[in-house]
């Protein structure tokens, strides 16, 4: 474990925040910045700004908050003497991040200044519960908040107003109800009349993108004219877009019949699903290059077999003629058939076993490889989690929740699945690190290399997909790299096989 680097005198790092765009409630984040720069002056020390504009109810949706407490846990991180604000709510305005911060400028022996209160202790107990203390305050009108918009999304259901003031396409807000917008709103009408008649989503957004008119949205705001200004959004019409508007509920009975949106919801269940069921049976993608530009072969297949089950219980059949697999460079359009590739890649490791010289070169490669591999996958999850980009996902998935109901139900779930995938993400860095540190990939013995080889065939037919991938990944590489062309395989690095290519 190395050593965590003490607080520098001549550092101070400021966090400055504002909730809204209005001046009037509070500090500009100007004026804070201004401060902040006149107390680093004074201290003679070097200031380092986080600014941004959220709400602190929680320490999600908040990147340069996020940012600063992930850089007072890293060890490699000049630490600043002080960490400072303008008031405590600039900081926190919960319960939970305040001892969540409390605690990581203690470990890291960081001093917190705030400039109505001065230094802020949080050594002992007694520090910490006054910590606590002044955060409830703010904690207390956040929760007022929240139940005063709770309560008032409850009287809008009450009184079937809409739960969202964004219009959907041919709709219009008019005293808080839904109306139908004159221009666009028969083009509504036409799409599920054209649905319930049997037409096709794709069809239906081709004669929407050849005529139907943008969204036109009247907006409270008047010109010079004493006139409401009204803006208009053009709509990218898709099939998928179709789909979502077949599906708004806020039509039903406002602008569409009831017995014709039921009619088209009844037709959106019975469409017929996909199977989604993938097949992983092309282990030497991304191993074998092209022999004509070098890139990798990707498998896919021509032709289907099976069936799908539709959502009234039959079932119906794909297309009947023969499925055959290829591996394919999609650059040159060139295709080789998979068992034959498979089975000139499994003669030429029949070669591997008596080839001299080929186990020291195969140990140098696979470790340089895997240490540059480990390396990128340690730099990818240390720059996920400088970005925040865990918060961003929590962000996103409170703005769902907020805006639909059956999105916030599963909210919770959601929310566990976010941080257990952000737990994963440090457990798997933690681990990255102790192995890099340590060079526990740093050397294979050559027994252990010989032994593979020499039963690679029986390890490659029992091993999973993922593990005939990284087998077949392991041996190419180790040969310094393969080619494949309509004459066979040919090998490129410096390896004298009894032939050097092979043909079916």
């Amino acid at each position: 474990m190395r050593k965590r680097r003490s607080p520098q005198p001549r550092l101070v790092w400021a966090y400055c925040r504002v909730s809204t765009l209005k001046t009037e409630q509070e500090l500009s984040l100007e004026e804070q910045v201004r401060w902040a720069e006149e107390f680093a002056r004074q201290c003679g020390a070097v200031l380092r700004l986080f600014k941004e504009r959220a709400s602190a109810k929680t320490v999600v949706g908040r990147p340069q908050c996020a940012r600063l407490l992930g850089l007072l846990e890293d060890e490699d991180q000049d630490l600043p003497q002080f960490v400072i604000a303008t008031s405590f709510d600039r900081l926190s305005r919960d319960m939970t991040d305040t001892l969540l911060i409390a605690r990581a400028l203690k470990q890291s022996g960081v001093k917190l200044y705030i400039r109505d209160r001065g230094e802020i202790a949080m050594d002992s107990f007694g520090d910490q519960a006054a910590l606590v203390g002044q955060a409830m305050g703010g904690h207390a009108e956040n929760e007022a908040k929240s139940n005063r918009c709770r309560a008032s999304w409850q009287r809008r259901q009450r009184e079937g107003k809409p739960m969202s003031n964004k219009s959907p396409y041919g709709l219009q807000l008019k005293a808080e109800r839904d109306i139908e917008e004159p221009v666009s709103g028969p083009w509504v009408r036409k799409m599920f009349e054209w649905y319930a008649s049997g037409i096709g989503a794709h069809t239906i957004a081709k004669r929407m993108k050849a005529g139907a008119p943008p969204h036109r949205v009247i907006t409270s705001k008047r010109g010079v004219d004493g006139e409401p200004i009204v803006r208009e959004r053009v709509h990218v019409w898709e099939y998928n877009k179709v789909l979502k508007l077949l599906r708004q509920k806020r039509y039903r009975g406002v602008l569409i019949d009831p017995d014709l949106f039921d009619r088209a919801q009844e037709l959106l269940r019975a469409r017929p699903h996909w199977r989604q069921d993938r097949k992983y049976e092309y282990p030497l993608s991304g191993a074998i290059k092209c022999a004509t530009c070098g890139r990798s072969f990707h498998g896919h297949a021509t032709g289907a077999t099976g069936s799908y089950r539709l959502a009234d219980g039959s079932v119906r059949k794909y297309r009947d003629h023969k499925r055959t697999r290829y591996y394919g460079c999609i650059v040159c359009h060139y295709m080789i058939n998979a068992d034959r590739l498979e089975g000139w890649f499994d003669g030429t490791i029949r070669e591997l076993e008596a080839e001299p010289g080929l186990l020291e070169r195969w140990i140098t490669t696979s470790r340089v490889t895997n240490t540059q591999e480990l390396g990128r996958e340690k730099h990818s999850l240390e720059a996920r989690l400088r970005n925040g980009s865990f918060d961003t996902l929590r962000q996103r998935a409170w703005q769902l929740a907020l805006n639909d109901d059956s999105v916030a139900a599963d909210l919770p779930r959601q929310l566990k699945t976010i941080s257990d995938e952000e737990a994963g993400c440090r457990d798997r860095l933690a681990e990255l690190a102790n192995i890099l540190d340590n060079e526990k990939e740093a050397s294979r013995s050559e027994r252990q290399a010989r032994t593979l080889l020499k039963d690679f065939r029986a390890l490659y037919r029992v091993a999973t997909y993922e593990q005939q991938r990284e087998l077949a990944h392991t041996v190419v590489q180790a040969l310094g790299g393969c080619r494949a062309s309509k004459d066979g395989l040919v090998w490129t690095g410096r390896v004298h096989l009894a032939s050097s290519t092979l043909r079916d």
